[in-house]
């Protein structure tokens, strides 16, 4: 049973939708996605090497309006600015392997265009725009918007795998932190933002604060933008409690029902291939798309550009997540491949080998043995 603490308090997840998870980011790249990218009303927690966040469903309701909002200008002013932010996130990287030591002003001043980037990223974000991909049958205006997103979301995704991912800007702050302060890199990636500017200062966390912050995780943003963090045995419970009317059943009839994303108009039979991206692992991924063999049917949370080769064998796409312009959906229209988003837990209910056959007409997975 889970001993309540008094202090946290915890929404009923009746009033979410499941919208993101992944695995293998480190604490300071969540840190930034959830103050300056998650929006008002999400709770996002992290234990077990995995990601998970849930928005309020009225939150959900007002990214589809501030989407339907945005004019074509506005967008398109969008681009050109996320454009420049990361290419000088980007150009920082010479001085800050080659450069002197870092200072407190000159990490603000990273951190602050690390921020600048998630703000303007969430713009893409497909909770925005499933509503502006429906008018845009009808309304050449958003079909304009539904373009530009659609032609930029990939490209954007894959350059910040240059700024948050793999050798990019992020992680080689945190190894220049590390150096310079004299704080293992691991424990440098478990610091907010905010911290890694007092630490250039000087002020180092306890090791207590971090090895809880290793074990588990919360942030929740409420409706007014206010962050409540939660860490060790709070974040446990946190999360204990919240998913706590949460399960994961074998559906009736053995069908899973999702949104079609893109058809061909015909149904397809496959072998499931699940595969979970993981960002701590990159050697793992590669060698699990190696093994995937061609027409088979990929199932994951959801995809990401990294995750191309990948697709490109597929038969067909499924995933638990997402909507008319993910990444996913994008690219089953480039490959033209059926594609079934937002499913919620296809690939908790399926394993690799799994026969299924995906209906891209009425958005349905149905389980064949």
């Amino acid at each position: 049973m889970v001993q309540k603490n008094p202090q946290v308090q915890v929404p009923d997840i009746k009033d979410f939708e499941f919208t993101f998870e992944s695995n293998g980011t480190t604490f300071l790249f969540e840190n930034l996605v959830c103050e300056f990218y998650d929006p008002p009303g999400t709770a996002s927690f992290w234990r077990n090497n995995s990601k998970s966040c849930y928005a309020l469903k009225t939150t959900l309701e007002k990214l589809t309006e501030r989407g339907l909002n945005t004019s074509l200008q506005e967008l398109e002013g969008i681009v050109v600015s996320l454009e420049k932010t990361i290419a000088q996130i980007v150009g920082e990287i010479p001085q800050l392997n080659n450069g002197p030591d870092l200072t407190q002003e000159k990490v603000l001043e990273y951190f602050t265009l690390l921020c600048k980037s998630c703000q303007e990223y969430l713009n893409f974000d497909f909770s925005l725009w499933d509503g502006v991909f429906e008018l845009a049958k009808t309304d050449s205006e958003a079909k304009r918007k539904a373009d530009i997103v659609q032609n930029y979301k990939n490209k954007f995704r894959a350059d910040f795998e240059l700024v948050f991912f793999g050798n990019g800007f992020l992680p080689q702050l945190a190894k220049k932190v590390s150096v310079q302060c004299g704080v293992p890199e691991n424990d440098v990636l478990m610091y907010q933002n905010k911290e890694i500017v007092d630490l250039i200062g000087g002020s180092k966390l306890s090791d207590e604060k971090i090895q809880a912050r290793k074990q588990a995780y919360v942030y929740f943003k409420d409706q007014n933008s206010d962050m409540t963090f939660y860490a060790g045995i709070d974040a446990q419970n946190f999360i204990k409690q919240f998913l706590s009317e949460e399960t994961i059943t074998r559906p009736e009839n053995d069908i899973i029902q999702g949104k079609t994303a893109h058809s061909t108009g015909k149904k397809v039979r496959g072998k499931v291939r699940i595969l979970a991206r993981d960002y701590g692992n990159p050697k793992l991924v590669v060698e699990s798309m190696a093994q995937m063999e061609q027409g088979e049917i990929l199932v994951s949370q959801t995809t990401d550009p990294e995750l191309m080769p990948a697709l490109r064998k597929a038969s067909a796409i499924v995933t638990d997540l997402g909507g008319m312009l993910s990444h996913s959906a994008i690219t089953s229209r480039e490959l033209n491949i059926p594609c079934i988003v937002g499913t919620k837990n296809a690939s908790k209910l399926l394993k690799t080998g799994d026969m299924i056959e995906v209906d891209p007409i009425e958005g349905t997975v149905k389980i064949l043995f």
